[in-house]
């Protein structure tokens, strides 16, 4: 990231350092240095669209300042909160856009004013090509995140399957 102070410098590592898309690499301040010269800067106010279901989009989000909501579309196009989430919870978003170039699954809007980092899908395959070890590490971190919500949804079909045929016995 150009043009920031010696102090947001050290809070945006402190808070990449938490984050757990860069875990396996948070005691290389070489690498995280290096990283954070691939973000770029956002600032969104309250109320503003982040991202859109349905949208194409190339980039990832790291919140670190604020609050947002995430929420989905039924098939009756009404808007429900899947999650709620806050800059003290260290997360990321739109992680998938890094790896495919499919449209966005989940809206992403910011319940306060909100300052974001952001990684592009060219500069990270930009910062794997530079850097197998780093680049590495990021996807692995990202196919585990996958794994997990993929491992979470065959469950969900699961119990949804079982109450459904439990509905139709009785």
């Amino acid at each position: 990231m150009k043009h920031c102070t010696p102090l947001e410098k050290e809070n945006i590592l402190t808070k990449l350092k938490a984050i757990s898309l860069f875990k396996n690499i948070k005691d290389r301040p070489e690498v995280l240095d290096f990283i954070l010269e691939t973000l770029e800067s956002r600032e969104v106010k309250k109320d503003e669209k982040i991202i859109g279901e349905g949208e194409a989009g190339d980039e990832m989000f790291i919140l670190l300042e604020g609050e947002i909501e995430i929420s989905k579309f039924t098939l009756e196009k009404e808007s429900f909160t899947v999650a709620k989430l806050k800059d003290s919870m260290n997360i990321f978003f739109g992680e998938l856009a890094l790896v495919d170039e499919e449209k966005r699954s989940a809206s992403v809007f910011a319940i306060t004013d909100c300052k974001l980092l952001l990684l592009n899908r060219k500069r990270f395959l930009e910062l794997g090509k530079k850097h197998n070890d780093i680049g590495f590490h990021l996807m692995m971190e990202i196919a585990g995140i996958l794994s997990k919500r993929l491992r979470k949804a065959n469950d969900d079909t699961v119990i949804l399957f079982e109450t459904l045929v439990h509905e139709l016995a009785n």
